[in-house]
């Protein structure tokens, strides 16, 4: 397990935990693109695919189909990044997806009836 500040913790179909999705910020200030998953039954953590962007303060939400995606944060630069990610917990990668219009640092992303995600917030 790596110890995280700022990153995501997204519930995930069959009941275990994607943490970190965001990456968060581990040792010594370093943005971190790693992610693990948290067990329950066996209260172990594992780790899982890297995402494409070290992120922080960054937001994720599960789409209907038990994906996870991945929105904004700030990168290593100590930007906003407008890059998004969607984690497949059956292959345990990410992958890009379209970016956002606008940067955002810690934003909220909510899904909708209709299977879009709204991102709202941030700076």
């Amino acid at each position: 397990t790596i110890p995280r500040a700022l990153h995501t913790v997204t519930a995930l179909p069959d009941g275990r935990v994607l943490v970190a999705v965001a990456g968060g910020v581990g040792a010594k200030g370093k943005t971190l693109a790693s992610a693990e998953v948290y067990d329950p039954v066996t209260g172990m953590f594992s780790r899982t695919g890297a995402m494409k962007t070290p992120r922080l303060a960054a937001a994720s939400v599960q789409l209907a189909d038990g994906r996870v995606l991945m929105v904004g944060g700030q990168s290593r630069q100590g930007l906003s990044t407008a890059s998004v990610e969607v984690y497949d917990p059956l292959t345990g990668h990410f992958s890009e997806t379209d970016s956002l219009h606008v940067s955002r640092t810690n934003p909220t992303v909510t899904l909708l009836p209709n299977g879009h995600a709204l991102v709202v917030g941030g700076y």
